[in-house]
């Protein structure tokens, strides 16, 4: 990954397919197992995934870009 994204649409991809089965197998669990705990899990999840997330989004929000000169 660079400082805009992706370095090409073969990664995109190969995220967009990771992306489908992190959802199938949410959805195949609350499908085949008890919806409570999985619900535990799932909530449990987003619980320790948010700071990271954060995180992630201070240090893209930290970069330092060149100042923009006014506009005539």
């Amino acid at each position: 990954m660079n400082a805009r994204g992706f370095n090409s649409p073969k990664r995109v991809a190969y995220a967009g397919v990771r992306l489908l089965g992190f959802f199938g197998v949410w959805i195949a669990a609350f499908t085949w197992l008890p919806g409570l705990p999985v619900g535990a899990a799932l909530i449990a999840w987003i619980v320790c995934i948010t700071p990271k997330v954060r995180g992630v989004s201070e240090e893209f929000q930290n970069i330092d870009a060149p100042p923009v000169p006014p506009s005539p």
